[in-house]
């Protein structure tokens, strides 16, 4: 990227990136409620004493709601467990799968947004900073399509998530831990995505700080912020800085980099 070169932050895929961490941020509010209730009740105890058994439990919870079709017998286990009907636990399957595919299907179109755009602006201007950012869009694409696989292994299959010692459960609505029992690539994947996202963000830090525009270069801090914040498991705190910076940045047009 030459010196002097006018960056349009909107040609790099900002606003997609944006409405995606923006449709995570709502989600994980959802989930961070939900926590703050179950801390509230009376499941706290077992799970504050046991975090290792809650783990395995809610392992065998979130495969049956995710793909109750291939776990027949765990689905008529829970409901009885719960006292609610098979009709209402294949509802609230339908209300997580639909949220779930919306949350990856969104990551990785934005993610291929993201790098066209990467890449086009490369294309004009070859160098060090682009490629570099070329090869933070292609970890977030990666890190995006090996979520969604990760997904679809659990729809598709009576896969399990292996819960082994050192995994817990815990209710801090701020926390949302990588050692929960989530199908690796789904975990994995996610980090990937917000790492290559993390890459971008550095790469224009710096070039903006160059160009002396130091209102976006503060928006590329927080969002570097929001990304540790979330590789650290603080995923609400961390995705609503992300969101905050990427938004503001894609309303402003033109930024001079160097």
């Amino acid at each position: 990227m030459s010196t002097g070169m006018k960056l349009a932050l909107r040609d790099l895929g900002f606003v997609d990136l944006v409405k995606a961490l923006a449709t995570w941020t709502m989600v994980l509010l959802v989930v961070a409620l939900i926590i703050d209730f179950l801390a509230k009740s009376s499941l706290a105890a077992f799970i504050n004493e046991d975090p290792l058994r809650a783990a395995r439990y809610f392992a065998e919870f979130f495969v049956a709601v995710v793909s109750p079709w291939t776990h027949p017998q765990l689905v008529i286990k829970i409901c009885q467990f719960l006292g609610i009907l098979p009709t209402d636990f294949y509802m609230l399957s339908t209300i997580v799968d639909t949220t779930l595919i919306t949350l990856f299907l969104q990551a990785l179109l934005s993610s291929l947004r993201l790098w066209s755009g990467v890449r086009t602006v490369w294309s004009d201007y070859r160098s060090i900073p682009g490629l570099a950012t070329l090869i933070g869009a292609s970890l977030s694409l990666a890190g995006s399509s090996l979520a969604l696989i990760g997904l679809a292994l659990i729809l598709l299959t009576d896969a399990s998530p292996i819960v082994v010692q050192g995994m817990r459960l815990t209710l801090n609505p701020l926390f949302v831990f990588a050692s929960i029992p989530f199908p690796w690539p789904m975990v994995i994947g996610t980090m990937l995505w917000v790492l290559g996202i993390g890459v971008i963000g550095a790469i224009l830090l710096i070039l903006f700080i160059k160009g002396k525009n130091l209102f976006i270069a503060t928006l590329m801090a927080m969002l570097i912020i929001g990304v540790a914040l979330s590789m650290i498991g603080m995923l609400l705190i961390g995705f609503a800085l992300m969101t905050i910076a990427v938004g503001l940045s894609a309303i402003i047009s033109r930024g001079a980099v160097a």
